[in-house]
């Protein structure tokens, strides 16, 4: 099922409201030209022009346990991407930012809505910048600026849809296989690199592990001491 709203404040905000009064099929997505308060990863916001990109909302039911989260974002990342390599060469920044030409095209935001124990759905927003040419952060690429032509939004969005609905009937809690998928794909994993903490100070480090949660370990080179971080403890 497609739903399409001309505009929405944020279509993971959209897709929710709509599964507080019904249940939807797996797979159903929500999709807009334009959100006027778009989100990623720590509330930070979303740049796009109207009717440029991709923006988009699915809901999925997978059967996991809570500290199987991290599995499901890892699982949809590496799907989106092979997909997209049909298009060009991608890849992933931890957690689920989608990278290509080391700039940021692409990324995820997923919640999940739990009752005890029980999942009881999945919301996977994805923004992707996919006509869009102007962009306020240098760090920001589409795939028109790649490809030189203009992509159709909505057929992207049924393919993915599609995509990402096989590879969880092919892949689901097969965590290994996922696992190693996810890490191949990484940019920065096993490298040295330049972090920085939520104080401003600076290091460099080794991105040495991911674990289950979803957390990651960095090596501190200085230090020559090894700490864990989530995604709003540390940014590279």
């Amino acid at each position: 099922m497609l739903i399409y709203l001309e505009q929405t404040d944020s279509t993971n905000d959209a897709l929710k409201k709509l599964l507080e009064h019904k249940k939807l099929e797996k797979g159903s997505i929500l999709y807009t030209d334009y959100q006027t308060i778009g989100r990623g990863q720590s509330n930070t916001v979303w740049e796009s022009e109207p009717n440029k990109n991709l923006l988009m909302s699915m809901v999925l039911y997978p059967t996991i346990k809570p500290e199987q989260q991290f599995l499901i974002s890892k699982l949809i990342s590496i799907a989106i991407i092979d997909y997209l390599k049909e298009i060009h060469t991608f890849a992933l920044k931890w957690p689920n930012d989608i990278y290509a030409e080391g700039k940021k095209i692409g990324g995820l935001l997923i919640e999940y809505s739990w009752l005890g124990k029980n999942l009881e759905y999945v919301v996977v927003g994805l923004g992707l910048n996919v006509n869009q040419e102007i962009f306020k952060n240098e760090n920001a690429i589409s795939l028109k600026l790649i490809k030189k032509v203009d992509f159709q939004i909505k057929d992207l969005i049924i393919c993915l849809q599609a995509h990402i609905l096989r590879w969880l009937d092919c892949f689901e809690l097969k965590e290994k296989a996922i696992h190693q998928k996810y890490q191949d794909a990484l940019i920065y994993y096993q490298q040295k690199h330049l972090f920085t903490l939520p104080s401003g100070e600076k290091f460099n480090g080794i991105f040495n592990k991911i674990n289950q949660n979803g957390s990651i370990e960095i090596l501190h080179l200085e230090e020559n001491k090894t700490n864990t971080y989530t995604n709003k403890e540390i940014k590279f």
